[in-house]
């Protein structure tokens, strides 16, 4: 959804006043709203900052690893295109999917999950740690490897985790951070359950294989945020979560989160780099 924000033609701090030719005095009321609207606007206020959120129990330090590395969690909104106006823009939006992605490097370069873009023709837009939305290119899509490839504006700020080659170790401590319900910067405290999983994870057209099967309490929303062990180390990218026996009453999630490892990730990018 665009907003257009108009301040309003006057301010009480500020007077401003205007002058019209006396051939023109019957256009003045018209001309001086249009004025007031150029020269009385007030500039758009900053973006209010995503605030990283924990829970009572997470300790000090993982609190310094998650603000530390939090700048690498974008929020990403994907819509689509329902409409057009007569200059060829959209003329409305529908939201697809609300979810997480991971920003990589200094360039702008975000990976995601690939279940979040269904297809190449849908607009997506990425929020930053300090509350700013910037559009996102799609440059590369790949369901088999559940994974998608953006890029949005140079990001400045920023320090960027390198990807580890080696896996984690089963029972580290982790932390994720994601977008469930479309709150941006909750963080996640949990662990490693298996390191690699033996089974390929699939469902529908998306599916990886080698995935590092997490205990924590991922919910939709997470899917594309970072994970980090305690050292800081980007370790992988949450991609889904077990269910569990959805006919339990009363339901009691799993616990269960996959998450794509860096390797795969690492792997992905020089393919996509190999074949531009």
């Amino acid at each position: 959804m665009v907003r257009v924000r108009i301040a309003p033609t006057h301010d009480t701090a500020r007077r401003c006043e205007f002058g019209a030719r006396h051939r023109l005095r019957p256009m003045a009321p018209v001309l001086a709203a249009l004025l007031g609207l150029i020269s009385c606007a007030r500039p758009e206020p900053a973006p209010e900052p995503i605030r990283l959120s924990f829970t009572p129990a997470m300790s000090a330090e993982e609190r310094r690893v998650a603000d530390t590395w939090g700048c690498t969690f974008v929020h990403l909104r994907v819509f689509k295109r329902d409409a057009l106006d007569s200059d060829g823009r959209p003329a409305w939006l529908t939201t697809v999917n609300d979810g997480s992605g991971t920003l990589l490097d200094g360039a702008g370069h975000i990976v995601t999950p690939a279940h979040l873009i269904p297809s190449a023709g849908l607009t997506v837009e990425a929020q930053t740690i300090d509350g700013r939305w910037h559009p996102a290119e799609l440059i590369d899509l790949s369901p088999e490897r559940e994974l998608a490839l953006l890029r949005m504006a140079p990001a400045s700020g920023c320090a960027f985790p390198q990807l580890p080659g080696q896996p984690p170790s089963a029972g580290e401590r982790v932390l994720a951070i994601g977008a469930p319900d479309g709150r941006p910067g909750v963080v996640l405290s949990g662990r490693v359950q298996e390191p690699r999983f033996e089974v390929r994870v699939g469902y529908g057209a998306y599916g990886y294989a080698d995935a590092i099967v997490l205990e924590l309490d991922a919910a939709p929303g997470f899917s594309g945020g970072p994970v980090f062990d305690r050292q800081g180390r980007l370790i992988g990218m949450l991609a889904s979560f077990g269910l569990g026996d959805i006919t339990r009453v009363p339901y009691r999630a799993p616990r269960r989160g996959f998450a794509i490892p860096a390797a795969a990730i690492q792997a992905y990018l020089e393919e996509v780099s190999n074949r531009r």
